[in-house]
């Protein structure tokens, strides 16, 4: 992706979560790691949030070859992180269980991280999922077809 390519859907990003997974990702975690990257969280990262700067690498594991490798987070993707685990902190009172969650409080799924990205193209006017299928115009995008929270958002 391009910069360009990367700034709408960085935009359109509504909460610290989606910022953080999103210039995680551009730092070269692909799709297939980014649930191993949410799930261990809690074996790279410091013991105090100051040190977590850039160039920061994370061992990472690729999923099919099983092959050990590291991914170098620089200064955007930390940032990103820290505010995400300042914000995780002050709603825990400090007792962060779980960086990367759902909206739901679940764990993050390798789905629910799919749905972010449709979401985020959708948001950023990128691509209509279901009409980029062959669907006609006036078919619903999955975003249309989910359940609406009060406040109209996705609950992605």
């Amino acid at each position: 992706m391009t910069p360009g390519e990367v700034r709408k859907p960085y935009e359109q990003a509504r909460t610290a979560r989606d910022k953080a997974l999103l210039l995680v990702a551009v730092n070269g975690v692909p799709p297939s790691e980014m649930i191993q990257f949410c799930d261990t969280w809690r074996k790279w990262w410091p013991k105090d949030s100051a040190q977590l700067k850039a160039p920061f690498k994370v061992n990472l594991i690729r999923k099919k070859a099983h092959y050990a490798y590291h991914v170098t987070l620089f200064e955007e993707a930390c940032e990103a992180l820290k505010s995400l685990y300042e914000e995780w902190s002050r709603e825990t009172s400090g007792e962060v269980d779980a960086l990367f969650v759902t909206a739901e409080g679940k764990p993050l799924t390798q789905n629910a991280y799919e749905r972010i990205w449709e979401l985020l193209r959708e948001r950023a006017a990128l691509y209509q999922p279901n009409r980029d299928r062959g669907a006609t115009e006036n078919t619903p995008t999955w975003h249309e077809t989910l359940p609406q929270n009060p406040g109209g958002n996705c609950m992605v």
